[in-house]
């Protein structure tokens, strides 16, 4: 009877720790698979995005915000199951999951396109402080994307 307790014990210890394991697995803890967070800041015309509104929140299945999170968006790959298939989005693909558009020198929002080349207008669109075009450059873990608009 003592034998199977500890079998037992032994047998739940087991399973709690492959439980454990696949649950840290599928929800990215400790980088064990790709699951990139950073910021994201919208201002046109001195006017922010919040995209803590409900409207921002899951949208898309791999770059998103969650409620609460304020201006903090998340990358998935497509299935938690396959990292294997984790794929960079540039910053034009990722805006596009928001329904904007952003090339060098334009910015889309509401069916409204502001363009930098405008004597009136700036445009400019930033990761980590630093002048990019949304085109090429790839959304990595913890970039500080900002979008400012001034017509």
């Amino acid at each position: 009877m003592m034998k199977a307790i500890k079998y037992t014990v032994g047998l739940l210890v087991v399973v709690g720790l492959l439980f454990g394991l696949f649950t840290a697995y599928v929800n990215g803890v400790g980088g064990i698979y790709p699951h990139d967070h950073g910021e994201l800041d919208v201002t046109v015309d001195g006017e922010s995005i919040n995209f803590d509104q409900s409207e921002h929140h899951n949208q898309h299945p791999t770059f998103h915000f969650h409620e609460g999170y304020g201006q903090t968006w998340h990358h998935h790959p497509e299935s938690p199951l396959q990292p294997w298939e984790f794929e960079r989005m540039t910053v034009a693909e990722a805006l596009a999951t928001l329904d904007m558009a952003v090339t060098e020198s334009t910015f889309t929002l509401d069916g409204t396109t502001y363009d930098d080349d405008h004597s009136e207008t700036t445009v400019e669109i930033e990761v980590n402080d630093t002048s990019i075009n949304p085109q090429e450059h790839l959304i990595h873990d913890e970039d500080y994307i900002s979008i400012t608009v001034e017509s």
